[in-house]
């Protein structure tokens, strides 16, 4: 559970590192997928699991790659901080990614 944690948290820095680099706020993001400010904090924080049609509504507001968001593909040093920040080995980079 700890390494699904670690993933979640990891999942998050990005959407966040992604919505910073659009200048939104959660408040934005969340509008413009349909949930509350509160649910974007959840995600970004990694306590809650964005579910992949919610994946896809983020990445299309953000305009970016489900890819990206899920760490398969790096667009910028943002993805690439967010990562390392979390001190992820291997293991857990491929989890992110097979997330």
């Amino acid at each position: 559970m700890a390494e699904e944690n670690k993933t979640y948290l990891a999942v998050g820095k990005i959407i966040k590192a992604q919505r910073e680099k659009a200048k939104m706020t959660q408040d934005d993001l969340a509008k413009k997928i349909s949930v509350t400010a509160a649910t974007i904090s959840l995600y970004e924080s990694g306590l809650r699991k964005p579910e992949m049609d919610k994946i896809k509504m983020i990445s299309s507001a953000l305009g970016t790659s489900e890819a990206v968001l899920l760490g398969i593909e790096a667009d910028n040093a943002d993805i690439d901080l967010a990562l390392r920040s979390e001190k992820l080995d291997i293991h857990e980079i491929n989890q992110v990614k097979d997330y």
